[in-house]
């Protein structure tokens, strides 16, 4: 009876000890439209501008879903730079005319096998000078959420800037595909 005891206790201590972790990924954010918003993003992934040189993002893929049972996906852009020069030398944008001018983000995502649904943004401008742009998508272009699981999503991204107009300098990161793991049911 002791040993049996003693085991729950240390099942108790271990189920105890990683519910802090698994609240905090539990916990949403408040979102503008007044739900709240789960997101859930890969590691972060770098890509250059044709040819390797003169623009540069660093971007994650993301799954986001809401309080409404809603999924979508999101491109979260940690970092942005351009070159220029003989020794090209690498700046942040600094103004709005070297912020980026366009972006894309188009996405399929499956849980499991099943396909969920097709994501486009669209070209979207924003000549801005961002230090994170939130792009692609919102739950006004959702599918419903199926809630906990192993997701994967195969994407393409796509970037005019920053600085560089012309698309000689585009940053496409050609079809990508990243594993989500999304641990809360959030439905």
């Amino acid at each position: 009876m002791t040993r049996a005891l003693s085991g729950i206790v240390v099942a108790l201590a271990l189920v105890v000890a990683a519910t802090p972790q698994a609240f905090a990924a539990c916990e949403g954010r408040a979102a503008a439209d007044g739900t709240t918003e789960w997101e859930y993003c890969s590691p972060a992934m770098e890509f250059y501008g044709a040819g390797g040189e003169w623009t540069w993002v660093k971007l994650r893929a993301c799954l986001v879903t809401n309080s409404e049972g809603k999924l979508w996906v999101r491109a979260r852009v940690d970092d942005t730079q351009w070159a220029r020069g003989v020794f090209k030398t690498w700046y942040r944008p600094s103004g709005t005319n070297e912020g980026i001018y366009t972006y894309r983000l188009t996405a399929t995502v499956y849980l499991g096998k099943a396909r969920l649904g097709g994501f486009d943004t669209f070209p979207y401008g924003v000549n801005t000078t961002p230090t994170t742009v939130n792009s692609g998508g919102s739950s006004l272009y959702s599918v419903p959420a199926k809630g906990r699981g192993d997701y994967r999503m195969v994407f393409q991204f796509q970037q005019d800037g920053p600085y560089w107009k012309d698309k000689t300098y585009q940053i496409n990161s050609g079809e990508k595909n990243v594993a989500l793991r999304m641990p809360c049911p959030h439905v």
